[in-house]
C-alpha cells in the first residue's frame, strides 16, 4: 500500500500518488522527518539516505489556506 496520510479536522484520508516520497535521483523511497519553524507551522521532510533532501510536504496546507481566505488574507 503506498500513497500519502492527509490528517485533517474531519479525519484521515489517503492519498495514493506517492511521487513526493521517492528520491528524484535513485528512486529510493525516501524517510520521513518531521519539522517546523515559528509562523510556517509543520512540515514533513523527505530524506533519501543518500542523496539528501527530496521534498517537504506541508500536511496541513489546505487548512491553512482555508484559514487566510476566512480572514481576508488570500
Amino acid at each position: 500500500m503506498t500513497g500519502r496520510l492527509r490528517i485533517g479536522p474531519d479525519g484521515a484520508s489517503w492519498d495514493p500518488d506517492e511521487g513526493y516520497r521517492t528520491c528524484s535521483v535513485c528512486g529510493g523511497d525516501c524517510e520521513p522527518e518531521p519539522t517546523g519553524a515559528d509562523g510556517l507551522g509543520v512540515r514533513i521532510l523527505w530524506v533519501c539516505p543518500d542523496h539528501g533532501v527530496h521534498s517537504v510536504v506541508d500536511p496541513f496546507e489546505k487548512l491553512r489556506e482555508a484559514d487566510r481566505r476566512e480572514r481576508g488574507e488570500a
